[in-house]
C-alpha cells in the first residue's frame, strides 16, 4: 500500500464530517450507484470473461462461473463496488482495487462486503475498522446498490 494513499485516507478521516453513533462508532458515509445491465452486456460481448477477471474478486469469480456468467450478477457487483467506494469517500483512482472488494452473500442470501489485500490494510488496523453494509437490487435493465459505511476507532492509550 502506498504511503500517499494511507496518508490521504487518514487526512480524510480527520477532516470528514462523520456522525458519531457513540464515542467509538462513527458513520463514515453513504454511497449509491445504479448500473445499466446493458452496459455490462456490452462489456462482456467486447471483452468476454476478462471483464469478470477485471472487476470480480477470486471468490466472486467462482460464484459468477457457477451462475453461468450471469450479467445481472456482474451488474450488481459493479454497482455495489461503486456504492462502497462512494460511501468510503475514496475512489478507485485513489488506489482502491475492484478485485479487493468482495460482495458476497451469507447463508440467508444477505449481501456483505469483504476487503482483502491493500484495501483491507488501508481500512482495517488495530486502531480502526471500517464496516460496510450493502443492499443490492436488480430489474431486467438495471442494478442498484446502496452502501452505508461505518468506522470504529479503538481508543489508544495516551502516553
Amino acid at each position: 500500500m502506498s504511503d500517499a494513499l494511507f496518508n490521504d485516507f487518514q487526512l480524510y478521516l480527520e477532516t470528514a464530517q462523520v456522525e458519531s453513533i457513540n464515542e467509538e462508532l462513527k458513520l463514515l458515509g453513504v454511497g449509491c450507484d445504479i448500473c445499466r445491465v446493458g452496459r455490462l452486456e456490452y462489456l462482456y460481448e467486447k471483452w468476454g470473461e476478462k471483464i469478470g477477471v477485471r472487476i470480480l474478486s477470486p471468490q466472486e469469480m467462482s460464484i459468477w462461473i457457477t451462475k453461468k456468467k450471469s450479467i445481472h450478477f456482474l451488474a450488481k457487483r459493479w454497482a455495489g463496488k461503486e456504492a462502497v467506494v462512494k460511501a468510503l469517500g475514496l475512489g478507485f483512482r485513489k488506489g482502491l482495487r475492484w478485485r479487493e472488494i468482495s460482495i458476497l452473500n451469507d447463508k440467508n442470501g444477505k449481501p456483505f462486503v469483504q476487503f482483502t489485500g491493500q484495501t483491507k490494510q488501508l481500512l482495517v488496523s488495530d486502531k480502526q475498522q471500517v464496516k460496510c453494509y450493502i443492499s443490492l437490487a436488480d430489474e431486467e435493465m438495471q442494478a442498484l446498490a446502496y452502501c452505508v459505511a461505518f468506522i470504529s476507532i479503538t481508543p489508544q492509550p495516551s502516553g
